[in-house]
């Protein structure tokens, strides 16, 4: 530590690592960058230059050996994270890794391996889980005299998005961001999932049924086959008489809950935020959000980033990352995913595939899946 700051060490430094951890990491007062590792020259010359870390380098072995890093934020391409996460392991480094944490289970079932052998402190990135809005409906779901269904949606804009997700070895929109919701049900349903149905394209569009051992389903939708300027997510809840709704993390209404009111929660990042200031706060999301899309600077779509200029709701990302610090820093565990919960994630992933295949419903459970050869 320096300064009584935490030192991090970034391995990884792409569009979404570049656009929310590395920022939320420097305007962090309890965290300092000390080392960015990538293999791309010129993304390091950019972030030497932004976040003026001690060293930039192209060597991850740099940043493990580095006994001023307290903890190491992994953001590198799906299919290299296990590797990397066995050499920061055994570097006794405290890992918080992207999700998803794996592709296989039995890469899933390495990762158990080395984090419980090795005792090192473990968080798999999935944010949403400390959003505002999410930690608010939990609470709220927390008072449902029963939660029997959960509807989830999810949908982007394929050509806003960089080539390489959509290759068959980090599977789309299935791999690489359905994995959020199948974490994001199983945390807002609060059991065990046991049996997946999933119909469409893995690749771009799907839907995805999901029972719980405590009688909830679960439907969600993800997909790249709509327009970015309109608000992205949509959660809504159900049970006991009870109803609440999640507008794209801006806007929550509850009803037949005593006590509990509607509530809004503010852009994290506003490019206009005298605009539409009368207008209820998912009304004026999508105003700005279309209007974003109508005028995206060409250099930023050139570069399938759009952090500098896109709203920005509160997905969780600082908080999540603050409260590993925390958990680094007091030496606790953390309270966010750990690699069980990635190894859930994957799990389920690999059976909406095979349902998706077979054409039916698919029997979960973790221990099995994790039985895998």
């Amino acid at each position: 530590m320096k300064e009584n700051k935490l030192e991090v060490g970034f391995i990884g430094a792409g569009a979404y690592v570049s656009g929310n951890h590395l920022p939320n990491a420097q305007r962090n007062p309890a965290l300092r960058i000390r080392a960015i590792c990538d293999l791309s020259a010129e993304t390091l010359e950019r972030h030497r230059a932004a976040y003026q870390p001690d060293y930039v380098t192209t060597d991850y072995r740099d940043v493990l050996r580095d006994e001023r890093v307290d903890f190491v934020v992994i953001g590198t391409q799906h299919d290299v994270r296990l590797p990397l996460i066995r050499a920061a392991a055994e570097a006794g480094k405290p890992i918080w890794v992207e999700k998803p944490m794996s592709t296989t289970n039995a890469e899933s079932r390495q990762i158990l391996d080395i984090v419980r052998r090795t005792g090192v402190l473990f968080q798999v990135g999935f944010n949403r889980r400390f959003a505002p809005g999410i930690v608010d409906l939990k609470r709220v779901l927390g008072r449902f005299p029963r939660l029997q269904t959960l509807y989830l949606r999810a949908i982007e804009e394929r050509k806003l998005w960089p080539d390489w997700p959509f290759t068959p070895q980090h599977g789309g929109t299935l791999g690489s961001e359905a994995c959020h919701f199948m974490d994001l049900a199983t945390f807002l349903a609060g059991a065990e999932p046991v049996r997946l149905r999933a119909r469409g394209d893995a690749m771009y569009a799907l839907a995805v049924s999901i029972d719980f051992a405590n009688g909830t389903v679960a439907e969600f939708f993800c997909g790249v086959h709509g327009s970015a300027g309109y608000p992205k997510e949509y959660i809504e809840a159900f049970g006991g008489e009870c109803t609440a709704v999640l507008r794209s993390f801006v806007e929550l209404n509850v009803c037949g809950v005593d006590g509990e009111t509607d509530r809004s929660y503010p852009l994290e990042f506003d490019p206009q935020p005298e605009a539409f200031r009368d207008l209820p706060a998912f009304e004026a999301l999508y105003r700005k959000n279309r209007h974003w899309r109508d005028h995206i600077p060409p250099e930023d779509f050139a570069a399938r980033h759009y952090y500098r200029s896109q709203p920005q709701v509160n997905k969780g990302r600082y908080e999540a990352l603050d409260d590993f610090a925390r958990a680094v820093r007091e030496r606790r565990a953390a309270t966010g995913c750990d690699a069980t919960d990635g190894a859930r994630a994957t799990a389920m992933v690999l059976a909406a595939e095979k349902s998706i295949r077979s054409g039916g419903p698919v029997e979960f459970s973790l221990e099995a899946a994790l039985r895998e050869t």
